[in-house]
C-alpha cells in the first residue's frame, strides 16, 4: 500500500512538472538572452552606465517580460539547496490514505475495510489484503501461508 501511494504521488508530481515545461522553457528563454545581453556588454572595453545597460537588455527583452520570467521560474523552479523529493512528498502527505497510514499499522488497531481505501488494491493485491473471510490483513499473505496465531 505505500508503495502504490508513493507511486501515485511520483506520478503527480511528474506530470506537474510536464505540465510546467513549456512555460518553464519560455521563461528561461527570456533570462538567458536577458543574461546573454549582460555579460556581452560587461565585456565590452568602456565604461557604460546601468541605464545603457538596462537599454541593451531591454532591447532585447522588455523589462516587464523579465520580470514576468523571474517571477514564474521562482515559482516554478525549487530554490538551490532544496530537496529534490520535497514536491513528490508534499503531494504524498495532501494524500487522505497517507494521513491515515500510521494509524493502520498500529498492530493494536483492528482494521476493517471500511478503514482503506480499496481504489489502492490492484490486482492481487485485493484478493490478499482483503481475504474472503472479512477483515484486511495487514501483511497481505496467501491464506495457506498466513501465520497462525499462539493460543493463549
Amino acid at each position: 500500500m505505500t508503495t502504490e501511494l508513493l507511486g501515485k504521488a511520483e506520478r503527480a508530481t511528474d506530470k506537474e512538472r510536464a505540465r510546467r515545461h513549456p512555460d518553464l522553457a519560455r521563461h528561461s528563454s527570456r533570462l538567458a538572452a536577458a543574461v546573454e545581453v549582460l555579460l556581452e556588454v560587461t565585456d565590452a572595453d568602456g565604461e557604460l552606465t546601468i541605464g545603457q545597460v538596462w537599454e541593451s537588455i531591454d532591447a532585447v527583452v522588455p523589462r516587464s517580460q523579465l520580470r514576468e520570467s523571474v517571477d514564474a521560474v521562482a515559482d516554478l523552479v525549487p530554490p538551490p539547496g532544496l530537496d529534490a523529493d520535497a514536491e513528490t512528498r508534499a503531494r504524498l502527505t495532501e494524500r487522505t490514505a497517507m494521513k491515515a497510514l500510521p494509524r493502520l499499522l498500529d498492530r493494536r488497531t483492528k482494521i476493517t475495510e471500511a478503514d482503506i481505501d480499496p481504489g489502492l488494491l490492484a490486482g492481487s493485491w485485493k484478493a490478499l489484503v482483503l481475504p474472503k473471510d472479512g477483515g484486511v490483513d495487514r501483511s497481505g499473505h496467501p491464506p495457506a501461508a498466513r501465520p497462525r496465531r499462539a493460543r493463549r
